[in-house]
């Protein structure tokens, strides 16, 4: 694909996949842009997705998901905060967790329900292992998510603290900012919600 001259920037980096379209953000002179690069295959690479309370988690597949979720969100982010919130053990919580097709654990996302983060249900510690990037997980990981929240508690919004580079993502499966960019563990966040079906 080529871009006219005028269009000429630094793709900064690929935010989601929608029927097999590539998202992207741009940056062009200081200013951001979203759109679609082209189509991607997800070929043979699949994930098997299952939910889980905390007391339905066995202490290996508990251990997978605390390494995998300070892999991602101290390690590869450079940012040592308190990654075990005491949340994860709220009863109605529940582990949303993606497998390959060898067992491993490869995608995370907590569902947290109405009043413990927010006074809506809440979707964080979103997460794809590096090496199962570029396959669309995340996408279907969110929508995932979301139809859970919408299954265990009908009629309500969803509320999240989303990393402010990952606006673009969130807005293509139909969240709105509620707030404005504030810094969290120094890097910026946003709230932002899904209003409630």
């Amino acid at each position: 694909m080529r871009f006219p001259a005028t269009y000429i920037g630094t793709i900064g980096h690929c935010i989601g996949f929608r029927n097999q379209l590539i998202f992207f953000v741009a940056h062009f002179g200081g200013t951001d842009i979203c759109g679609v690069i082209g189509f991607f295959s997800l070929g043979r690479y699949t994930m098997q997705w299952s939910l889980y309370s905390f007391a339905q988690l066995d202490s290996a597949t508990l251990y997978e998901l605390l390494r995998l979720r300070v892999d991602v969100f101290v390690v590869e982010q450079h940012c040592p905060y308190p990654e075990l919130d005491g949340k994860d053990t709220v009863a109605s919580a529940k582990h949303l967790l993606g497998f390959d097709d060898a067992g491993k654990l490869q995608a995370y996302a907590r569902l947290l329900p109405p009043g413990c983060s927010y006074a809506e249900c809440s979707i964080g510690r979103v997460l794809v292992a590096k090496e199962a990037r570029g396959h669309g997980f995340a996408w279907e990981l969110m929508q995932r998510a979301i139809a859970h929240c919408h299954e265990l508690w009908p009629s309500r919004p969803i509320r999240i603290g989303a990393q402010d580079y990952l606006r673009q993502f969130y807005v293509a499966l139909g969240f709105i900012a509620v707030s404005d960019v504030y810094l969290e563990d120094d890097i910026p966040h946003l709230e932002m919600l899904l209003p409630s079906l």
